[in-house]
């Protein structure tokens, strides 16, 4: 799927080291090709910022991420602006191993267990799509990165991205309770705003 025709304005920062220097950015736009909105985070790595499943930004905002150290997606239907940036910032794209083809051949392909730029760790959720990842990144906090298997509306309740859009929906169910054995305590979403108090709790809930 392209890239959406929209952009972002601004980016927020949602968690800080203890100098005050950005650690983990967060970005959200209408997503016209949806009909809804979409999310984008960045996490700082040794040599410049690593963007997942990044969405368009406005130059200046897009400044402030610089250095970009990579690109790492969760899905090839999470492509979005990867091409975009890696043709201004000249850095590799990560793409999950047996993705469908994307725009764009990927500079990396990873697998489930396998430790990205920036220190994130994939963890195979297939379902939504069969080579579909989250990310686990232990940095100032434990924060889980999760694709098209939960979604948010704005700062609402948690909820599962309806199966219609599944490619297998019964992986969906085992990948969400995968999810409940990950080590997190802060959820960032595709579609919907972070989730930074008790995300566990909350996903056990939905799934009770």
């Amino acid at each position: 799927m392209s890239e959406p025709g929209t952009q972002a304005q601004d980016l927020q920062v949602l968690l800080h080291d203890e100098a005050g220097a950005p650690l983990l950015w967060h970005w959200q736009l209408e997503d016209d090709r949806i009909g809804t909105e979409s999310h984008a985070h960045a996490v700082a790595g040794p040599e410049g910022a690593v963007l997942i499943d990044p969405l368009p930004l406005a130059a200046a905002a897009m400044r402030q991420l610089e250095p970009v150290q990579a690109v790492c997606l969760t899905a090839a239907c999470h492509q979005r602006s990867a091409w975009r940036w890696r043709e201004r910032c000249g850095v590799a794209v990560h793409l999950p191993d047996g993705a469908r083809p994307a725009d764009e051949a990927p500079d990396r392909s990873y697998r489930s267990g396998r430790f990205l730029p920036g220190g994130l760790q994939a963890i195979a959720t297939p379902g939504p799509d069969a080579a579909h990842h989250a990310f686990l990144w232990h940095g100032a906090r434990k924060v889980l990165f999760c694709g098209d298997l939960l979604m948010r509306d704005g700062d609402g309740p948690l909820q599962r991205v309806p199966e219609a859009f599944h490619d297998r929906p019964e992986d969906s169910r085992r990948s969400l309770r995968h999810l409940l054995e990950q080590d997190f305590d802060m959820l960032c979403l595709a579609h919907g705003g972070p989730l930074t108090e008790a995300p566990k709790a909350a996903l056990r809930r939905l799934l009770d």
